[in-house]
């Protein structure tokens, strides 16, 4: 028997269980941090009264973004991701959600499918190794600085124009816990671009990262990882943004494997000239 109930925070165990039978890069505080943007919107899937499945949802406006669904080995095959699925779709569309997004894997982009889901883009995954840290180089772009609270507005104007949603909430929590990785343009009438970043299990993971221009896009992207240099990173980029490819490769990046970037409902329309990094699969 397939049951759904409510994530609590006694489920971080499962979560982190999950998330590491997946191989995913996802820790304790990424968990949290769901639970504190959407606590109405992370729950558990139980086979037989036992855990074995999970899902979150972050809704922004009309926009929602699903995340972490996650299935034990054990008891893949049994409907509980689909089973999680229809449920938060439901939901999100009781309360009026007009589009939810999503980023899939290849293994998870069938399920999406069957339930209506289409893919908008492809990301790629790319991966550097941890290297000694260099030095920052802002000759090219001495208007460069960290990024503060108080650039949160400027920060959610870029990113707006850029998914096209107001993700001010995670945007805020983001840049609290990255603030050696955050980095904002100084500019008139408003910065030029931004780049945020997060630890993880695995890796550190750079995005977002939004850029008016390849110049930009290439400086906040070398500084962020001048900046955090001594450990691995991930970064999900477009395949079509094109200047951000050839950026990671020249940086030392490895393409790892596609996520599809997919939609139900209402499409919007990401600039993928200003996007050159997601900020990972849990809110895109």
């Amino acid at each position: 028997m397939l049951t759904i109930r409510p994530f609590t925070p006694g489920d971080i165990a499962l979560g982190m269980r999950l998330k590491s039978a997946a191989g995913w890069n996802q820790t304790e505080a990424d968990w949290r941090r769901a639970l504190q943007l959407q606590p109405d919107g992370c729950f558990v899937g139980e086979c037989d009264g036992t855990p074995a499945a999970t899902l979150t949802f972050c809704c922004f406006g009309p926009v929602a973004w699903i995340a972490m669904v996650l299935t034990d080995p054990e008891f893949r095959g049994r409907g509980l991701a689909s089973a999680l699925m229809r449920h938060a779709v439901e939901l999100l569309q009781s309360r009026g959600v007009t589009t939810i997004r999503l980023d899939a894997t290849p293994l998870g982009r069938p399920v999406y499918e069957r339930l209506g889901f289409a893919v908008d883009y492809e990301l790629n995954r790319w991966k550097r190794e941890a290297l000694s840290a260099a030095a920052i180089d802002d000759s090219k772009y001495p208007g460069l600085r960290q990024a503060s609270p108080e650039d949160l507005g400027a920060i959610m104007e870029l990113d707006r124009q850029t998914v096209g949603c107001d993700r001010s909430k995670f945007l805020a929590a983001l840049l609290a816990v990255s603030p050696a990785g955050a980095f904002i343009t100084d500019g008139t009438p408003r910065p030029a671009g931004f780049a945020l970043c997060r630890l993880g299990s695995d890796a550190l993971q750079l995005g977002p990262i939004v850029a008016i221009d390849p110049k930009v896009g290439r400086l906040l992207l070398s500084t962020a990882i001048a900046e955090t240099g001594k450990t691995a990173h991930y970064c999900d980029a477009p395949t079509k943004n094109t200047a951000a490819e050839t950026s990671l490769r020249a940086a030392g990046f490895s393409s790892l494997r596609p996520l599809y970037r997919m939609t139900l409902g209402e499409k919007r329309t990401d600039d993928l000239a200003l996007l050159w990094a997601a900020s990972g699969p849990e809110k895109g």
